[in-house]
């Protein structure tokens, strides 16, 4: 389904009242409303929305969120400017929050964080952006897998003016909650509507056309409110003139409202697509209890006005719905039946599979419910135990796929559909399916995993089971490199800052050098053995790293240096961990070693002096430092032979050409193979050369153009 964020607040929670109100099922995030934060970076601990989060029944709800699936997320406050300049103004303030806000997402077992910080002016934009930018990397760099990043921004933020920046803080958050209500404010000489469709400057038409010329649609929510205001007013007519402030009417209080009113009256406003109503209170006996001696009018939102809203969701494209608050519907189910209606789709049924596999390649399938909605594609994870999901294919209008597995793992299943309006059935909760690769099982591969890299942080596997991640930046291309270790299970993605960032079942990573704001690291390459590895700089330096407990391979003692010039590209190690080389940008071979003897120098093929061209390097078995072989991939996919001085080069046939284009981003060998691997694309399509077998690679295209390197072990 869509994002369907939720804002529950402290007293819906400490009440227990969620247990009624909250359909988990249809939510797919809750954001626990909410902490405030002082001008030195505290939190206010004082009050009862830091209590209630430190609470049994704030355990009892992220834990039932959990089991369904669902996402919870701290929401972080604050709504006085001086306040927020004070916060978000000083590096020592920003450090205090930060470091505050991501204990308390680690510590409640939460998944992310929402700001909601509300302040007028653009005074603080700036200041605000570097605190947004600074909050995600400490989410990223210290809980990975909790850094889901919300910030609640205005209807009016695209045109200037506020404290948000969208443009610059598009790339640090996973999604705008857009606060499109109050539109009519209660203080306002008319009566009005609180989320008008359109019809008025920020209507929700308008609003969403103006974020999505700034960001892409799937970094939008759009806030709807469960709520309307009433007004006493000078006559029963559309927008009359008001007489007071307005009070708020949670859905639940307009629905007593139009129960009780006097000469009640209800109206559809067909320009704004909502609905209002209008009724006498007298000054004494009202049957609602007012006592006001004035007509009151109210414009509020049903199923039908938010129904029209969602539409607008799916025919935009747009990332889901903020819910502005949980429980203010409270007895009522019509609001819930219409995301159902408008949001959602039924879960696919996966058919069952057997104990155990004597393969470790077979055919997992599903069906939809009857009476299902048209289908577009469908989306399969899989887990590999009890560990994370991991998206394993996109498969359009198919119902199974070929999935591969490690010899003596268990895997589970879960199937997502999506239509073409973009409704979706909801992520994954309880494998559909679940089956065991027998440790005796047959290979019908000739190597035990191979995967491309996106700059995402997303594996792509080529006829190989799923690996799961500790880092991933949807939509920040920052990943760089990936290694595996020697069981082929596990490996390493290299970020551009250096950060190595453990995949599979590989042990966390210990040494190497780390370069916060900067993206200077190229390349990445694990030694024979998979005890550890080299990362490779832009300047030529090479920094080692280690699995775990292991030794790291020692320093190299001698290898080329460009200081200040971006120019190394890649990296390759030999086969007895003696060195290995690293490619220049321009196609330039250079080996290193880590004993007192040089290797000996590279005769290249090719070399495009002054041109950016070259993509990758491979090593073939058996290289060492005083022998040597290998390839380097160019960007239009020509494959070029290397050797050592006095050693024959290697042949291959030749691969696929995309002559004026760059797209080949890297050159994989099958293991202890000369002759056969495979070229990869910038969209992670693996293209077989020298008689390499065909790969099935089932999120090939998915990246956008964003995969930068690929591996196999």
């Amino acid at each position: 389904m869509r994002e369907v964020l939720g804002f529950a607040q402290s007293g819906e929670i400490s009440s227990g009242a969620w247990k009624a109100d909250l359909r988990f099922d249809l939510l797919t995030t809750v954001a626990y409303f909410g902490i405030n934060v002082n001008g030195n970076g505290s939190l206010v601990t004082s009050d009862t929305g830091y209590a209630t989060w430190q609470s049994q029944p704030a355990t009892d709800l992220i834990n039932s969120a959990h089991a369904a699936g669902d996402r919870v997320v701290l929401t972080v406050k604050c709504f006085d400017n001086a306040t927020i300049a004070s916060v978000t103004g000083s590096e020592q303030n920003r450090q205090a929050a930060i470091t505050n806000i991501i204990h308390q997402v680690g510590a409640r077992s939460a998944d992310g964080v929402n700001i909601d910080f509300e302040g007028t002016g653009s005074s603080v934009a700036a200041s605000f952006t570097l605190f947004v930018r600074e909050l995600r990397s400490g989410l990223w760099t210290q809980l990975p897998n909790a850094a889901y990043l919300t910030v609640d921004t205005y209807a009016s933020a695209p045109s200037g003016g506020t404290m948000f920046d969208i443009t610059h803080l598009s790339p640090y958050v996973d999604a705008f909650d857009v606060m499109a209500y109050d539109i009519t404010l209660p203080r306002s000489s008319h009566a009005g509507p609180v989320a008008p469709l359109s019809g008025m400057t920020y209507a929700d038409v308008n609003t969403v056309s103006a974020y999505l010329s700034l960001v892409p649609a799937a970094k939008l929510i759009l806030g709807v409110p469960y709520y309307g205001y009433k007004w006493s007013v000078t006559q029963p007519t559309a927008q009359a003139p008001t007489t007071g402030t307005a009070t708020a009417a949670t859905y639940s209080d307009v629905q007593a409202d139009l129960a009780c009113a006097s000469r009640l009256t209800q109206h559809w406003d067909s320009t704004f697509a909502t609905p209002w109503a209008t009724w006498w209170s007298p000054a004494t006996n009202d049957p609602c209890g007012g006592n006001h001696n004035s007509w009151r009018e109210l414009y509020y939102d049903t199923a039908a006005s938010l129904g029209d809203k969602y539409d607008l969701v799916t025919a935009r494209g747009l990332r889901g719905v903020g819910i502005w608050s949980l429980g203010y519907d409270s007895g009522y189910q019509d609001l819930w039946n219409e995301i159902s209606l408008k949001l959602t789709v039924p879960s696919p049924v996966l058919t069952a599979l057997p104990a155990t596999e004597d393969t470790t390649s077979f055919t997992v399938s599903w069906s939809m419910p009857a009476n299902s909605p048209s289908v577009a594609y469908y989306a399969v994870f899989a887990e590999e135990g009890t560990g994370p999901w991991v998206l394993w294919s996109n498969v359009t209008n198919s119902q199974d796929v070929t999935f591969f597995g490690f010899k003596g793992k268990q895997y589970g299943f879960w199937v997502e559909a999506f239509t073409a309006d973009w409704r979706s059935s909801g992520g994954p909760v309880t494998p559909g399916a679940v089956t065991t690769v027998s440790p005796a099982a047959q290979s019908g591969m000739p190597f035990t995993s191979m995967y491309a890299l996106d700059g995402y942080g997303v594996l792509h596997p080529a006829s190989s089971p799923p690996l799961a991640p500790s880092g991933l930046w949807p939509g920040w291309n920052i990943a760089r490199g990936l290694a595996l270790d020697s069981t082929g299970e596990g490996g390493v993605v290299l970020d551009g800052w250096g950060g190595l960032h453990a995949v599979g079942d590989a042990a966390a990573v210990s040494g190497t050098s780390y370069w916060p704001g900067w993206d200077i690291a190229r390349g990445v390459a694990s030694v024979p053995g998979g005890t550890g590895g080299w990362v490779l700089d832009g300047w030529g330096t090479l920094h080692p790293f280690a699995f775990g407990s292991a030794t790291p391979p020692p320093q190299p003692s001698s290898y080329t240096y460009w200081y200040g010039w971006d120019i190394a590209r890649a990296v390759g190690a030999f086969s007895d961990g003696s060195g290995g080389v690293v490619l220049d940008d321009w196609g330039g071979i250079h080996p290193f070693t880590t004993g007192s003897a040089a290797a000996s120098p590279a005769t290249m093929s090719a070399y495009w002096h002054g041109w950016d061209i070259a993509r990758a390097v491979t090593l073939l078995p058996g290289s060492t430092s005083i022998k040597f072989t290998g390839y380097v991939l160019d960007g239009w996919g020509g494959v070029h032979p290397f050797a050592s001085k006095g050693t024959p080069m290697p042949s291959m046939s030749i691969g696929p050409r995309w002559p004026g284009v760059d797209a080949a981003r890297s050159l994989v060998m099958l293991p202890q193979s000369t002759t056969m691997g495979y070229v990869v694309d910038n969209e992670g399509a693996f293209y077989p050369i020298g008689g390499a077998p065909a790969v099935i690679a089932p999120n090939s295209g998915v990246s956008r153009g964003t995969v930068r390197s690929a591996v196999a072990g």
